[in-house]
């Protein structure tokens, strides 16, 4: 029972540290304003 519990913690820690990354991206994101990946571009 032990071993089979142990065999999930790797899925566990990959679920949890992608879902940070997920989160970190998405909050700083936000307070770029409405310009989005055009206002970063050389073009403008």
């Amino acid at each position: 029972m032990a071993d089979a519990a142990y065999g999930l913690w790797p899925l566990v820690i990959l679920n949890t540290a992608l879902f940070v990354f997920v989160a970190i991206s998405f909050f700083t994101r936000v307070p770029s304003g409405t310009g989005g990946p055009r206002a970063r571009s050389p073009h403008s």
